[in-house]
């Protein structure tokens, strides 16, 4: 008796729930199962944080937001001294100390200052400024010297590449971030030779002149008594008949004047001549590198009779090119 009620209880029930799975008031199953579903999402669009930098000038630079609609936070974060074909990481080195930096947008707002300097290497600091996508700024960057003087005899004609690191970064989440660079040519100022002169007394015996020779000398903005300037060779050079230059004397002390004599002269030995200065900054392996250099400002000319020594007749203008690969050399 008890096991038969068992028994019609679970029939009822499993009626029951088959009536609830199965059938609905209009006829439909109301339990429908999906393996999948398809949802359909609105237009989407990526965007990534881009910054480009562009020269415009020795020393200005234009700074743009290529992003599609991300709003950019840029600054300058530090500037290298790259040396070219003929300095060397030291005098790079000595250039970039030598250097008074500065970073600004160019219209009074944002600055920047330049750090600590590690060899070749100077930090900038300053708060980054925004820029709205598609929206160009300006870059600023003023160069100066501390001590020329100083600078000249240590580096004189070299040259380095600025190069001036920019970081960026999105203003908004998802934190993105890129770089860009800038560069700039410096060249350390080598001078032309000037104040070029000829007296004709040679003190002799007791201060009584013995013979009568011309004495070139000359005067060099890089020197003064601070120290000698960065100058491998000075060559006095005199023109020939054919118009030619030749080498005569060659300097590489500090002491800036030469003694010529008969024997310096082109034979016959019966005209006039022009006599210049140059000045060589360079050394390669050793030797003085001829390829580049500097030329006095104004020539001598010597009168001379092949009896007599020559004697100093007077200043010219030197036409010929004054500096000849004294830029920056890749």
């Amino acid at each position: 008796m008890t096991g038969r009620r068992t028994h019609r209880g679970w029939a009822l029930l499993g009626a029951a729930v088959l009536a609830a799975v199965v059938v609905s008031p209009s006829g439909e199953t109301q339990a429908r199962w999906h393996d999948h579903e398809d949802v359909t999402l609105g237009t989407m669009t990526t965007d990534t944080v881009g910054m480009s930098v562009t020269s415009t000038g020795p020393t200005t630079s234009a700074v743009t937001n290529t992003s599609g609609s991300a709003t950019l936070a840029w600054a300058p974060t530090e500037v290298t001294a790259t040396p070219d074909a003929r300095t060397t990481g030291a005098e790079a080195a000595q250039i970039l100390g030598g250097l008074v930096l500065g970073y600004d947008d160019c219209n009074g707002g944002s600055s920047w200052s330049t750090g600590t300097t590690s060899g070749t290497t100077r930090t900038i600091t300053g708060a980054p400024t925004t820029l709205a996508a598609g929206q160009t700024s300006s870059l600023c960057q003023p160069v100066s010297v501390t001590d020329e003087l100083a600078l000249i005899r240590s580096a004189g004609a070299r040259s380095v590449d600025l190069t001036t690191t920019l970081a960026g970064s999105a203003v908004e989440a998802p934190a993105w971030s890129t770089t860009a660079t800038t560069s700039t040519d410096v060249t350390v100022p080598f001078p032309q030779p000037t104040s070029v002169s000829c007296r004709d007394t040679k003190p002799g015996l007791l201060g009584i002149p013995t013979r009568i020779e011309p004495v070139i000398e000359w005067s060099w903005a890089g020197t003064n008594v601070a120290g000698q300037p960065a100058v491998a060779l000075w060559e006095v050079l005199v023109q020939n008949g054919s118009g030619s230059w030749n080498p005569v004397r060659t300097v590489t002390s500090g002491t800036m004047q030469v003694t010529l004599t008969n024997y310096d002269l082109p034979q016959p030995a019966w005209t006039s001549y022009s006599v210049k200065v140059r000045a060589y900054p360079f050394t390669a392996n050793g030797q003085v590198d001829r390829g580049a250099y500097v030329e006095s400002d104004l020539m001598v000319r010597l009168g001379h009779r092949i009896t007599t020594p020559p004697v100093c007749d007077g200043l010219v203008p030197n036409t010929n090119p004054s500096a000849i690969n004294l830029g920056s050399a890749s």
